[in-house]
């Protein structure tokens, strides 16, 4: 059982972690109120996209790379902040919506948002260079890296395709739509907070 450790350990700290409110989550929740479940599930896949990425570069290196290279780790926090400066500027400038109001977002839009909106987070990037490293350093055995990369995809899946589930339900789309545009602003208010607070931590 001490084989699995690190891998029960990962699933434990990955799970909390996933479901402490932040850009992701707050991404995922917005789309499955506005859009719809389909269009959440898709922004869930760009999600899980990104953690895949995340985890590959982790295990080939990716503390290496920003120890070598730290002005990557700069530019990458840089284009997070900018990317949800962003977001945050389109959630305000979002018109109220109306019950019945038709999805009119291209389907590869929101799995496009969840890839970027994760991608770019900054909980991911201290996430995967800190706790996801210290459970699989590099000297792992081949099974587990290949196990570290299941946990992440079921971690992914079943944390915000809940969150896509539950938030795109009829009775808290209804209540969106009669709210939304202050929902939309709140949202948006979140996103720059963020977004600033990620530029400013790194002037």
């Amino acid at each position: 059982m001490s084989e699995f450790a690190p891998l029960l350990s990962l699933f434990v700290v990955g799970m909390t972690t996933a479901l402490m409110p932040g850009p992701t989550f707050l991404m995922v929740s917005q789309i499955a109120m506005s859009r719809s479940r389909g269009q959440a599930m898709l922004a869930v896949l760009g999600i899980v996209t990104s953690g895949l990425l995340w985890a590959s570069a982790t295990l080939i290196g990716l503390a290496a790379l920003f120890a070598a290279l730290p002005w990557s780790q700069l530019v990458l926090q840089i284009a997070g902040g900018c990317y949800l400066i962003n977001l945050g500027i389109r959630s305000w400038r979002q018109p109220a919506l109306a019950e019945g109001s038709p999805v009119t977002a291209a389907r590869g839009s929101a799995y496009l948002r969840g890839l970027m909106t994760d991608l770019l987070n900054p909980k991911c990037l201290a996430f995967f260079a800190s706790i996801f490293a210290l459970f699989v350093p590099s000297g792992s055995p081949l099974w587990i890296k290949v196990g570290a990369v299941g946990v992440v995809t079921v971690i992914g899946f079943t944390c915000y395709g809940a969150v896509a589930v539950l938030f795109s339900t009829a009775a808290v789309r209804n209540r969106y739509l009669a709210l939304s545009r202050p929902i939309e602003r709140v949202c948006g208010t979140v996103m720059l907070v963020f977004g600033l607070a990620l530029l400013l931590a790194r002037a």
